[in-house]
């Protein structure tokens, strides 16, 4: 007969059996996900990595979603959670990778793009990021590489930006590179205060053209501080576009207003669909915006950056840097002056900095910039400025609400209280600098 010490150990054995069981089997099922896993990760991170960082190959996209499913089936919330923290992300991965086109960084492109390079220098490692780009815009890459030199045997990091036309953008990219290159013969590129980046090389079957990549950091950043440092950062800019607007033009030309019109009667016409609220508002000033173009009777036309605005400036410790100059032309120097005007209130709005504070800065731009101007062309080109700067607000408000498609109501205010705030009160383009001074709203 058994002791009752025995007869409570069985007892207490055959309670922990089915225990034990269970225990072992969860750890048979835990170690088969993750081994099942670890093999789909490892196979996820051939596909995403590579001698550049970048593929298109998605072959084994449709195999990851199975495993997902598969997974999902297992029921425990451990391996859920896993399997969504580590494999998940890889499948995010792979759909960023998948948007890059193979030709812009397989190893013949590799190849050609060592060739831009210096004769002592090639190429050991290359990386390719998209970048951020708006809607319509070209498609837009960083390309991070790893230069040696064959002399000293260093290894240095480059990076470069590639901009690579779209359909609906086809040849923006050859005319961007021959204006940066004539830019760069111009004084842009010797120049250490006032520069561009280097245009490096336009490879045309591929629709790419590669830069440097922009030093300094966006005036945009500074935008609103009403520190010394934001006015200086101004005050370059101002300068930086004096110099671009006193290039000489290869034969004298006359202001044409014929596109200003045309691309102002596309935005009215988009937002009157879109906006319906701002119809009447809209007409009023675009009828007020023709008649003034049609009144501007003789201006001299110069070399215009055509989109110069916070976003596109660069600014650091005694230097100034400009980029994006596919809207590069010959036209009304008062068009720069006029958008940025607006592109800083409007950043000023949705940053939610003081807008009279920004008009300070404004208005250290506009002294820094007059004040290098032929005193016979600044009365003209001040009065000139206030219909770009309404040109300028539609159009920032025809981009969100028609482009973007923004149908949120505060936003849109936003940039409709921009547009109705947009006259510019002219000043006095002979006075002395003064901080004090602030353009009426």
């Amino acid at each position: 007969m058994k002791s009752k010490r025995l007869a409570t150990n069985e007892m207490r054995y055959a309670g922990w059996i089915p225990l034990l069981l269970i225990t072992l089997r969860t750890v048979a099922i835990r170690k088969r996900s993750r081994l099942a896993a670890t093999r789909w990760s490892l196979e996820c991170l051939t596909i995403v990595s590579g001698p550049v960082g970048f593929t298109t190959d998605l072959s084994k996209i449709q195999g990851l979603l199975s495993f997902l499913s598969k997974l999902s089936c297992v029921g425990h919330t451990t391996h859920t959670m896993w399997n969504a923290l580590l494999v998940l992300p890889l499948l995010g991965l792979c759909a960023v990778k998948a948007s890059l086109p193979e030709e812009l960084f397989n190893s013949q492109f590799r190849s050609r793009l060592g060739s831009v390079l210096s004769k002592h220098q090639s190429i050991a490692d290359m990386t390719i990021h998209p970048m951020r780009r708006r809607p319509g815009s070209r498609h837009v890459f960083s390309y991070k590489l790893l230069v040696g030199d064959h002399r000293t045997g260093k290894q240095t990091f480059v990076e470069l930006v590639g901009k690579r036309d779209t359909t609906q953008a086809a040849g923006k990219g050859a005319k961007e590179f021959e204006a940066m290159r004539l830019l760069w013969g111009a004084g842009f590129g010797q120049d250490n205060r006032f520069r561009i980046p280097q245009p490096l090389h336009h490879f045309e079957d591929l629709q790419l053209i590669i830069q440097e990549k922009a030093r300094g950091t966006k005036l945009r950043t500074f935008l609103g501080d009403g520190s010394d440092t934001s006015f200086s950062h101004n005050r370059m800019a101002g300068l930086w576009l004096t110099k671009l607007h006193n290039m000489k033009v290869a034969r004298s030309r006359i202001c044409e207003y014929e596109n200003e019109k045309a691309s102002l009667r596309t935005f009215v016409e988009a937002l009157r669909a879109d906006q319906p609220q701002l119809e009447c508002v809209l007409q009023d000033y675009a009828t007020t915006i023709e008649q003034r173009f049609h009144s501007f009777r003789g201006a001299d036309a110069t070399h215009v950056h055509g989109d110069f605005h916070p976003d596109h400036i660069y600014v650091g410790n005694g230097f100034i840097t400009v980029i994006d100059f596919e809207r590069f032309c010959i036209g009304d120097p008062a068009r720069d002056l006029g958008s940025f005007i607006a592109h800083m209130r409007s950043t000023a709005y949705s940053l939610g900095k003081s807008v009279q504070t920004v008009n300070q800065e404004i208005i250290v731009f506009l002294e820094s910039y007059f004040n290098c101007t032929p005193q016979a062309e600044r009365a003209a080109i001040r009065l000139r400025i206030a219909p770009f700067v309404v040109l300028s607000s539609i159009e920032a408000l025809y981009y969100v609400a028609s482009v973007l498609k923004v149908s949120n109501p505060t936003r849109i205010a936003m940039y409709a209280q921009c547009l109705l705030e947009s006259e510019l009160l002219p000043i006095n383009a002979d006075a002395p600098p003064s901080r004090a001074q602030t353009v009426s709203a």
